[in-house]
């Protein structure tokens, strides 16, 4: 579920400024939507192996 709301809501940043944007902005946000999503999985991961569920 977080995965699926970083994904949206960096898709719709992008959508709504991405006219503006050139090849220097497009590409900080593709590695600010990849650090995004590694921090979501990593957190998942951690949770998962300490036996939580994630909420």
């Amino acid at each position: 579920m977080n995965l699926l709301l970083v994904i949206g809501v960096f898709a719709l940043l992008l959508v709504a400024f991405g006219g503006g944007m050139g090849g220097v902005e497009v590409g900080i946000w593709a590695v600010a939507q990849l650090a995004a999503i590694i921090s979501v999985i990593l957190r998942y991961m951690r949770q998962r192996r300490l036996g939580q569920t994630p909420s």
